[in-house]
């Protein structure tokens, strides 16, 4: 048998072999196969596919490539909530991260981000001043409540905000550059 002969033995038997791997895999898998190799616009149907099944990996992900390719924000923020809310710690540190780039936006001040963000403020003092952030501009009154309940717990980023705050006259307070100093002083 000649040398080519034996290439093209081997060539289709491994084609055979890869595309019975491909059929035999799911729909997340096919999905990170493409993601892996840079093609995160070919993994998108894949991770859809997945996600809308309840495959929190996937709807990660899909949150994540929503996120960061700078369209559909509100289809982002939907699939990152959802794996958030399942219990996936990158998926919640990714859906914090987004809620705080997009906290001065229609989707970071919607009811539903707000009312996510408020189930877990009690628990976790970072999510409640995330919270506090989003009411910034809108509700500087429920703003200043929040980083005044998580300054009292001596959360230390609040209580730096709280010292710009009364230093500059921002969250619909006055100057008072007594205050400022005093906050300050809880910082040292």
């Amino acid at each position: 048998m000649g040398l080519m002969k034996h290439v093209s033995i081997w060539v289709v038997l491994g084609v055979s072999i890869f595309q019975t791997a491909w059929a035999e895999s799911t729909t997340y898998e096919k999905g990170m196969a493409l993601y892996n190799r840079g093609d995160w616009i070919g993994a998108l149907s894949y991770f859809q596919t997945a996600a809308e099944s309840g495959e929190v990996e996937a709807q990660r992900r899909l949150g994540y490539i929503l996120w960061r390719g700078g369209s559909e924000q509100d289809q982002a923020e939907r699939w990152l909530r959802a794996a958030a809310t399942a219990g996936d710690e990158e998926a919640n540190n990714f859906y914090r991260a987004f809620v705080v780039e997009n906290k001065s936006t229609a989707i970071g001040r919607s009811a539903v981000v707000r009312d996510w963000l408020a189930e877990r403020s009690e628990k976790d003092l970072g999510v409640k001043y995330i919270l506090a952030g989003t009411y910034e501009g809108e509700d500087d009154a429920q703003a200043l409540r929040l980083y005044e309940e998580l300054e009292a717990l001596g959360h230390t980023d609040a209580v730096q905000r709280l010292v710009y705050a009364y230093r500059y006259g921002e969250l619909g307070v006055t100057v008072d550059e007594e205050k400022a100093k005093q906050l300050e002083g809880r910082l040292k």
